[in-house]
């Protein structure tokens, strides 16, 4: 690695058989080049080299290539779909209202970067308005403004952390999620199939 982060599951820091995994998995993804699998490791390359994709991809399913790879397949559909669209550069016009009104009734926002230089992504949970939301769009319509969030301002906000620092390597976001005000109505079956759809975005 051109970058050494001294944590287990990091390029440079597996063990014999987690390096067997991730060449494994490195092999399998080639084979699927031009496919929606393959794109999706890829997808931050502007701004994460390739070791350190694939470390993260693994670290996810504990070093078990063949997971990853089902995994990546469910989720091919929905890519194939957000990229059709250019993964919503206009959010504004994707989700059909200001992106203001929107945060009012969803607020989650990126705001700054942390210390160690990743973007932090900060939920007021207890601020949800579903209701309000659906007066704005479908559930599934939500997912262009966290296509959005995730393709641009999340790589943009590391492209910042590097731009400070050249050797910033570390294609994540710390999340904040602020209880304060969250009750059971809040959490209704619209808000959690909201935010069952943003983690899978974000997964």
């Amino acid at each position: 690695p051109r970058v050494k982060i001294i944590e287990k599951g990091y390029p440079g820091q597996l063990t014999v058989q987690e390096l067997a995994e991730c060449q494994r998995f490195y092999h399998e993804i080639q084979k699927l080049e031009g496919t929606a699998s393959h794109e999706i490791v890829y997808s931050l390359n502007k701004v994460e080299e390739e070791p350190y994709s694939l470390c993260r991809f693994m670290r996810a399913t504990k070093f078990d290539a063949n997971k990853m790879l089902e995994r990546l397949k469910g989720y091919e559909e929905a890519w194939n779909e957000a990229k059709a669209n250019n993964f919503y550069p206009d959010v504004e016009k994707a989700i059909g209202c200001p992106l203001s009104v929107f945060l009012q009734m969803y607020p989650n926002i990126y705001y700054g970067n942390a210390k160690n230089g990743c973007p932090v992504s900060y939920f007021k949970a207890g601020k949800l308005d579903s209701e309000g939301l659906l007066c704005l769009m479908k559930v599934a319509d939500t997912a262009r403004y966290f296509w959005h969030a995730f393709i641009y301002v999340f790589t943009d906000y590391i492209a910042r952390a590097q731009a400070k620092d050249p050797n910033f390597v570390r294609c994540e976001f710390i999340s904040v999620i602020d209880l304060k005000g969250l009750s059971s109505s809040t959490l209704n079956s619209e808000a959690m199939d909201t935010m069952k759809l943003m983690a899978s975005i974000a997964d």
